[in-house]
């Protein structure tokens, strides 16, 4: 009697580690408690007390490293897994002449006059947004230019936010926002680390998915594979008379 082999072939995913060391520029000593995450994700770490630090599961490719601690410069880096050898981090200290010029400037009611608009500019006024925190927006700070009608938002550390509706905690470093009330324009621009929750609960995942749907970042994809029509956008060339 014969016998039928039958091979099932799964798809693989190859992962990798990145590990490293982080030290200070000045005297190369190790810097403790830095995060050490991809940006726009949710893998990071922090250093420990020697510095050393150790990202597990990473994907074969190009990922964006970020690297951020008070007192220093934000590193940032592109790495491709895997990674030969361990990482060699060179942090960069910010200068306290500096810090101590720029606050000069800053407005002395700033959450106060601006509050809201940084928060329906930065998180939004959705459904989603209404059950989202900023906990520390002590950490902010706001400036004027009453000449040029600019206002500068800083942040002295990094934004914790917390999403209810999709079940994240958010580590957000801002690194830029602007708002040009005379050309009616804005931009922000950062590096966000994203931590799941302790338990998520079904309808935070379906929140998810739809804020996902209806994302800038779905369509971009969308282009960027040529898969337009297949997910359901139309796409019409606008033509001035």
């Amino acid at each position: 009697m014969k016998k039928l082999l039958l091979l099932l072939l799964l798809p693989c995913w190859t992962f990798a580690q990145v590990k490293g060391t982080v030290v200070s520029g000045s005297d190369r000593q190790p810097v403790p408690f830095a995060s050490v995450f991809i940006n726009n994700s949710t893998v990071g770490t922090s250093t420990d007390e020697h510095g050393h630090f150790s990202i597990s599961r990473l994907s074969a490719g190009k990922h964006e490293l970020v690297v951020s601690v008070l007192g220093y410069e934000k590193y940032f880096t592109v790495i491709t897994v895997p990674v030969e050898k361990p990482l060699n981090i060179i942090l960069k200290e910010k200068s306290t002449h500096l810090d101590q010029v720029t606050v000069k400037a800053y407005d002395k009611d700033g959450w106060k006059t601006w509050g809201k608009l940084f928060t329906e500019s930065f998180i939004g006024t959705s459904s989603n947004a209404r059950r989202t925190v900023l906990k520390n927006a002590k950490d902010l700070r706001f400036r004027h230019n009453k000449q040029d009608n600019v206002l500068e938002v800083f942040a002295l550390a990094p934004l914790q936010i917390q999403n209810k509706s999709l079940g994240y905690d958010l580590e957000y470093h801002l690194e830029l926002f602007r708002i040009d009330f005379r050309h009616n324009t804005q931009v922000y621009a950062g590096y966000p680390f994203f931590k799941e929750q302790r338990s998520v609960s079904r309808s935070q995942h379906r929140n998810r998915e739809t804020a996902y749907n209806a994302s800038l970042l779905r369509f971009m994809r969308s282009l960027y594979h040529n898969t337009i029509q297949e997910d359901g956008y139309a796409v019409r060339k606008m033509i001035e008379v």
